[in-house]
């Protein structure tokens, strides 16, 4: 898969061997816009042929943003988990979620949820970065 950034956008286009993946990430990005769900960004263009997604640059992603720095990450923990429960409602889990796929508008102090190839029904999630079961966060607060 490459990613490009343009103009107030995001191009990723999929290889051959990562159709499935791309079929995914679309189905999520047209059930958000038919269901307007605002924590996800908003799908430009698509063409299935060419496994091509232009999807709305919306900020920057919370790993980039807040490197090393876990307790700000963690302060947006509840509402990471408010839009992670509001994907679930949805019937879908994303199975990737970590900072690199949480996006921070700091203009607007919004959210988002990105990157969804590997989003099921069924729930896969590695939790790496601790967010769905926040150790990382209760250390760094005293709370769960």
């Amino acid at each position: 898969m490459s990613v490009r950034k343009g103009n107030g956008y995001i191009m990723k286009t999929y290889n051959k061997g990562s159709h499935n993946k791309f079929l995914n990430e679309l189905g999520v990005y047209l059930l958000a816009r038919q269901k307007g769900l605002d924590f996800i960004p908003e799908l430009l263009d698509y063409n299935v042929s060419k496994r091509r997604l232009k999807i709305k640059n919306v900020g920057e992603s919370m790993k980039d943003l807040y490197k090393g720095d876990m307790k700000k990450k963690c302060s947006y923990r509840k509402r990471i988990m408010d839009m992670y429960k509001k994907l679930v409602k949805e019937g879908l889990y994303h199975n990737d979620l970590r900072y690199k796929n949480v996006i921070h508008n700091r203009k607007t102090d919004k959210l988002y949820l990105i990157d969804f190839e590997f989003t099921s029904k069924k729930y896969e999630d590695k939790d790496d970065d601790r967010i769905i079961t926040p150790l990382k966060c209760r250390d760094v607060f005293n709370f769960e």
